[in-house]
């Protein structure tokens, strides 16, 4: 398990012990958010923001929230993964992806398929 990785377990099993406890103070529509991200669900780049402000418990800056938010969701799918993310077929994938909505796949070292990045697919507004 990578160092991010570690960290996401340690805050989320720490979360849920403040939640069994009563003393965690989430808004009802800030638990759906989470849910939303725990499910893997699409999000908006200000939903993101948004749940990484109540899991980091601090005030942070869009432009943090952002850093942070690509370290840890800078994911390689393959395209049937991207397309299943962003909920669309093949064909309309390939239309946005021409029209320059989608970022293009990306090529990597080893590997004949191209990538696309989940954190680059869920900063897209659609």
């Amino acid at each position: 398990m990578n160092f991010l990785s570690k960290l996401v377990s340690r805050e989320l099993k720490l979360a849920a012990k403040r939640i069994d406890a009563g003393t965690c103070e989430v808004s009802e529509d800030e638990a759906i958010d989470i849910l939303k991200v725990v499910a893997h669900e699409p999000l908006s780049k200000d939903e993101a923001i948004d749940i990484l402000k109540v899991v980091a418990h601090e005030p942070l800056s869009k432009d943090e929230a952002i850093d942070i938010l690509k370290v840890v969701a800078h994911e390689p799918l393959s395209k049937d993964e991207a397309m299943s993310l962003l909920n669309l077929g093949r064909s309309r994938f390939d239309d946005l992806v021409r029209e320059g909505k989608i970022p293009k796949g990306r090529k990597r070292r080893g590997f004949k398929e191209l990538v696309w990045y989940k954190d680059e697919l869920l900063l897209i507004s659609r």
